[in-house]
């Protein structure tokens, strides 16, 4: 993908996140996230053929986002003060 082609996914994402009455507060920051995750990281997009459309960044972004979301445990949470130690799963 171009560099432009990139950017357009970028403002396609942040336009969606701005439509909040259609697709609520949720969807919008997740779409924001997702805006923000592709302008960050476009040259890992930009001449690589494994990215040759919209849905392949998406799928990595939404592979590379799992596995953030993996990366600490819960003691790790309590740690950082994000979660209390009082808390019961």
């Amino acid at each position: 993908m171009t560099e432009n082609e990139v950017e357009a996914i970028v403002e396609k994402y942040r336009k969606m996140s701005n439509n909040l009455s259609f697709f609520g507060e949720d969807k919008c920051i997740f779409f924001e996230q997702i805006a923000d995750y592709i302008s960050d990281n476009k040259y890992s997009y930009v001449d690589d053929d494994f990215f040759e459309s919209e849905q392949d960044i998406i799928e990595a972004v939404k592979s590379d986002f799992d596995q953030q979301d993996h990366i600490f445990d819960r003691e790790d949470y309590i740690n950082m003060g994000l979660l209390d130690e009082s808390y019961d799963e």
